[in-house]
């Protein structure tokens, strides 16, 4: 039996879950589960996620993708398959028009959001695909790979916008500035690196942030998880 390695619900109505701590109040569990259902409703009414229902993606080992409808079935709403290899990683993008995936078969495609529809393949690593990221604005996705290097596609283009070498090894890690200005990425070669000037290609440049890398996060402040070595 094939095993599903990640899963990604769509992200409009997760941040509407949230609640902003524009006052120090506490609130008991209750209370907070009442305002944040308040809000994901009032969200998907006014059509805050694409298509107005929660969506989920899934990809699986044995290289299909599957979407769901969590809230009203269990059974998928569309079977995704194209990829050769096991699916690394899915992402939906910011407005959960699209859905990005990641393969071990060096491919990242794109399917529609809303029907998991094929759309398009994107071409240009020679090695497994570890992860995939959005910029804030869903124009721009980044890909990381064992091929040690990280490579910018421009969405609406279907094209690569950005080949980005300087790790060492093997890139298993990669996140976006808020700002989509700035990209950082963690490999193999346990160096954390930050590349600036993502939208102005001639200025690209990269600095190193950190060793020893494990995990990283950049939303809204960088975040690494680090191994205890002592």
């Amino acid at each position: 039996m094939s095993a599903a390695t990640v899963i990604e619900l769509s992200k409009e109505s997760s941040r509407a879950a949230g609640l902003k701590p524009e006052k120090q109040n506490t609130y008991q569990a209750a209370e907070l589960s009442k305002k944040a259902k308040a809000r994901y409703e009032a969200v998907l009414a006014t059509g805050g996620v694409h298509g107005g229902f929660e969506r989920l993606v899934s990809g699986s080992d044995d290289a299909t993708m599957y979407l769901w409808r969590p809230e009203d079935s269990k059974k998928p709403l569309a079977r995704m398959t194209g990829h050769q290899k096991p699916v690394n990683e899915v992402k939906f993008s910011p407005d959960t028009r699209l859905i990005a995936s990641a393969s071990f078969d060096k491919f990242v495609k794109l399917w529609d959001g809303l029907t998991g529809k094929f759309i398009t393949t994107l071409r240009g690593h020679v090695n497994m695909v570890y992860q995939v990221a959005w910029s804030a604005d869903s124009r721009l996705l980044v890909s990381s790979s064992k091929d040690s290097t990280l490579k910018v596609w421009k969405v609406e283009a279907r094209e690569l916008m950005l080949d980005l070498p300087g790790h060492a090894d093997e890139v298993f890690a990669v996140d976006w500035s808020p700002d989509g200005q700035r990209v950082v990425s963690g490999g193999k070669d346990r160096v954390l690196k930050m590349k600036f000037g993502i939208r102005n290609p001639s200025g690209v440049r990269w600095t190193i942030m950190a060793q020893w890398f494990a995990r990283l996060t950049c939303d809204p402040v960088l975040a690494s998880s680090i191994p205890n070595h002592n």
